[in-house]
């Protein structure tokens, strides 16, 4: 598929969440997709093996965090490893304040490269999230903790009133412990599998 064919795929699965992404950055979204799969020569970033995999089976995690993170708040995400769901994410979400937290020096590198290459404003920390003592709005993490694991790790990233978000299959079993509230769900699909992110809080917040 050329570049504007996926430019054109790009927007289409972003209507499915009601997210409008413009011509520019559609072709942004084109443009890292490429970066990635080039560094995915040399360094493991992803399973995928071109940019439409990355389009049908990556990009549905990032529009669901565009949807499920507020308006102009702080996000860090943990295990931040070859840019996915957050460098997407950033092209559409300019509002928000991001810190990328990664403890391995080559992806490290890679999202360095990548927020200079796409003109992106994030923090990169060289870490493991047990480092980190800024508190967030939003924390996110995929593929990197179990869900219980995460929700318990997260929970001292938050400030008030913050929300961790949570990805899963829909065949995950999750139920959340006693002292957390869900406050925003949303299903969806990509390439033929169901999944589900969901935002909780801490239920002592307001």
């Amino acid at each position: 598929m050329p570049s504007q064919g996926h430019e054109t795929r790009i927007r289409e699965v972003a209507q499915g969440f009601a997210l409008d992404v413009n011509a520019g950055q559609a072709a942004a979204l084109v443009e890292l997709f490429g970066l990635m799969l080039r560094w995915n020569e040399h360094i493991n970033l992803t399973g995928a093996r071109d940019i439409d995999d990355l389009v049908e089976e990556h990009l549905a995690d990032s529009l669901a965090l565009a949807v499920l993170v507020p308006p102009s708040a702080s996000l860090v995400d943990v295990g931040a490893g070859g840019g996915l769901p957050s460098l997407p994410f950033l092209l559409l979400r300019r509002d928000v304040t991001t810190t990328l937290v990664e403890p391995r020096a080559k992806r490290v590198a890679f999202l360095r490269t990548a927020l200079r290459t796409l003109r992106l404003e994030a923090s990169v920390v060289a870490g493991r999230d047990d480092t980190i003592t800024t508190q967030f709005d939003a924390a996110s993490s995929r593929a990197t903790f179990a869900p219980q694991e995460w929700l318990a790790r997260s929970e001292r990233l938050l400030a008030p009133q913050g929300r961790t978000i949570l990805f899963l299959s829909t065949e995950a079993s999750l139920q959340l412990p006693a002292n957390w509230k869900e406050v925003g769900r949303l299903s969806y699909g990509a390439r033929n599998r169901d999944r589900l992110a969901i935002a909780a809080a801490p239920s002592s917040a307001p």
